[in-house]
């Protein structure tokens, strides 16, 4: 017979526990799940990726050529000019006194006028002096001195180099020979190699100067031959106004009356200028001056001249060139027209009368007196410059 499973009711199910509970206990495991709700701070980083815009400095190793080096131009042959004006209209200026040149050019400096001149760089204290005792002579024995006279170029050597240093001399620049057979020594030739400002001057006449500029041999820009030419006839015509001032301002000569004899005293200039000795007149300005008897006449020089009466012509020779066994001859002055010759006060005709060489600082002074008293025609001339036409005359009447 089979038995049927009956459902359990309430009250059964009930029995069934109880007696579970009273059999033998079995381990029971239970897994339960149970939520929970959890409030929590949680600090969260967002990475955010950001672009930005530094400034950064990297030194980067950059070859940079070298810019090309211009070619130096050819050296240049630049001709100048030294004194200006003609006999006794007299410029005593480098023409132009301020050159720019390059190294490696050469300049050449042309006698302008009938006036002696010197190029001089770097003059030795020997140089610097007028005149020098002779050596061996008196006391009266003087001469020009060597280092003025001579160049330091050898005759027929090459042009000199300038190294901005050495004393470098052209010696007198004249139309005439510096002594009999020798050729005239007119020009004067300098090369520069060496950048720098240098002054030069002329020995004869201590306030003419000039300068010459050198730059390196490759620079541009420096003035050519025809800028020279424009530069230098600029500054002589500003010069030549200065002389014809001179000129028109010396040529009268002005008296005053001498006490109650009624004779009077006579001014007569014996070379002239305006205010600037570069410019100047060697002349004598009232050339020729008529006196009465018993009339005196002085004559003034501001430069270096004579008043020389000489009753047996020709005129001597101012510089006497005196021959040595070994090298250039040595340029004597001659005693009579340096120094003084005064027999009277009184003018005699028949007497040789001379000044001397007189001038501002000068030994024999700056003036010369001589009165007149016998009726004539008495020519004069300054021995230093009768070559040049600087002469006149006293016309003495009654």
């Amino acid at each position: 017979m089979k038995h049927k499973s009956l459902p359990l009711g309430p009250l059964a199910l009930i029995a069934v526990l109880a007696l579970s509970a009273c059999a033998t206990p079995t381990p029971v495991t239970v897994e339960a799940t149970r939520l929970v709700t959890v409030t929590q701070q949680v600090e969260v980083t967002h990475q955010v990726e950001v672009t930005k815009e530094v400034p950064v400095t990297v030194e980067v190793p950059v070859t940079v050529p070298a810019p090309a080096t211009a070619p130096a131009p050819a050296p240049r042959t630049l001709n100048v000019q030294v004194g200006g004006g003609q006999e006794t209209n007299v410029i005593a200026a480098f023409l132009p006194s301020a050159i720019v040149v390059r190294a490696g050019d050469t300049l050449v400096w042309k006698l302008g006028g009938d006036e002696i001149h010197t190029v001089t760089f770097n003059p030795t204290p020997e140089a610097l002096q007028p005149v020098i005792p002779v050596p061996g002579g008196g006391p009266t024995d003087l001469m020009i001195p060597p280092q003025v006279g001579f160049g330091t170029r050898a005759p027929k050597a090459p042009v000199e180099v300038f190294d901005g240093i050495s004393f470098i001399n052209s010696g007198i620049l004249a139309k005439q020979p510096p002594a009999p057979g020798a050729p005239p020594n007119d020009t004067f030739s300098l090369t520069f190699s060496t950048p720098g400002i240098y002054g030069f001057r002329c020995l004869i006449h201590p306030y003419m100067t000039g300068s010459v500029t050198v730059e390196q041999s490759n620079a541009s820009g420096l003035p050519e031959q025809k800028d020279l030419d424009a530069q230098a006839k600029a500054e002589n015509d500003a010069w030549t106004g200065l002389v014809k001032a001179a000129v028109d301002a010396s040529s009268k000569a002005a008296s005053v009356l001498l006490g109650k004899s009624g004779n009077q005293m006579w001014f007569v200039t014996a070379g002239f200028n305006v205010g600037d000795p570069k410019a100047s007149t060697y002349s004598f300005g009232a050339k020729d001056v008529t006196v009465k008897a018993g009339d005196s006449v002085t004559w003034f020089s501001n430069e270096f001249h004579t008043i020389t009466f000489n009753p047996t012509p020709p005129p001597a020779d101012f510089v006497v060139p005196k021959p040595q066994a070994n090298g250039p001859p040595l340029l004597t002055l001659n005693p009579k027209i340096f120094f003084p010759a005064r027999p009277a006060d009184v003018y005699d005709p028949a007497q040789y009368y001379n000044s001397g060489v007189i001038g501002p600082g000068l030994p024999n002074g700056s003036t010369f007196t001589l009165t007149f008293d016998k009726p004539g025609t008495y020519a004069y001339y300054c021995s230093v410059h009768v070559g040049l036409g600087m002469k006149g005359s006293i016309v003495v009447t009654q």
